[in-house]
């Protein structure tokens, strides 16, 4: 099953430190809010979001820190497999694009990328 493909694949490779998690923790409000102001400023975000109210989109981001907060501090890349398409679903069934996601997931990785250190 390609779950349990996903899931091995992560447990083999994808290890956080518990040095890191603690940075991207304390990093996490600095993140959060280039996360949102990245989503905002985009010119289709409303069409992006199923013309949810922005407090949805700002809401999902926080879920989304405090998720991968957990998922880093246990190494729990199973929840992680297993929760993603649940969330997928949900936040697609509510009105958002699914081309939504990807610009999320970039958006994360930019703001990490700015505010953390390559070791973090």
């Amino acid at each position: 099953m390609e779950w349990e493909r996903l899931i091995r694949e992560a447990r083999e490779c994808l290890q956080v430190s518990p040095e890191a998690t603690a940075r991207y923790i304390k990093a996490k409000d600095i993140l959060l809010e280039e996360v949102n102001a990245r989503m905002t400023a985009h010119p289709g975000i409303s069409n992006l979001t199923g013309g949810n109210p922005m407090s949805m989109m700002r809401d999902n981001h926080s879920n989304h820190l405090d998720f991968m907060s957990t998922v880093f501090e246990f190494n729990s890349f199973e929840l992680l497999v297993k929760t993603v398409p649940w969330v997928y679903r949900s936040y697609h069934s509510h009105g958002f694009s699914f081309d939504y996601f990807p610009l999320e997931l970039e958006a994360w990785k930019k703001a990490v990328s700015q505010f953390l250190s390559p070791e973090a």
